[in-house]
């Protein structure tokens, strides 16, 4: 109910009249001119991130020249590639402004703009691979969101995605 009536304010291009109440431990520093709309608590992020390796190989033989000497004659060749792995940032909370999300945790804070984000995608029920320690695994996302943003994607777990695309799309016309 409280959420149809903030979408129909940000559709009628007004702020929503409603204040909000945070619960918890967050503290989200906000901009001049903002207004916090809404509130995420408990919401795990996956991030993507890149990092540079570098694959190549070698071609060649080595020769026998005298008692424990070796003459190696051959190519090696390799490039750097860079390669994005999709992270887990943590769980915090995730709040909603009339300009931009801002994702909270103990050890990380982001603000991202809402004209920053190229493209968002909700998600239910599907399976993402997570690196983990030393090798990937799969995670069920039961229901979130997926922000694209300068080629990278955020994913955020235990929202309400269809809401939080409706609330980003609206409040950035505003």
């Amino acid at each position: 109910m409280v959420k149809s009536s903030i979408l129909r304010d940000i559709a009628n291009g007004e702020l929503p009249k409603s204040e909000i109440t945070i619960g918890g431990s967050s503290s989200f520093v906000l901009s001049k001119g903002e207004k916090l709309i809404w509130v995420f608590n408990d919401v795990k992020c996956y991030e993507d991130v890149s990092k540079r390796v570098y694959e190549g190989g070698s071609v060649g033989m080595s020769f026998k020249v005298g008692k424990g000497t070796r003459v190696r004659m051959g190519s090696g060749g390799g490039q750097s590639v860079v390669k994005t792995e999709l992270k887990v940032i943590g769980s915090g909370n995730l709040g909603l402004t009339n300009k931009a999300l801002y994702y909270q945790t103990k050890e990380k804070s982001v603000k991202t703009p809402y004209s920053k984000i190229n493209s968002v995608v909700t998600i239910q029920n599907a399976k993402v691979s997570v690196m983990g320690e030393y090798y990937p695994k799969d995670v069920l996302i039961t229901e979130g969101l997926c922000i694209y943003q300068d080629g990278l994607r955020n994913i955020f777990d235990n929202i309400d995605g269809d809401f939080v695309c409706r609330l980003i799309t609206g409040a950035n016309q505003l």
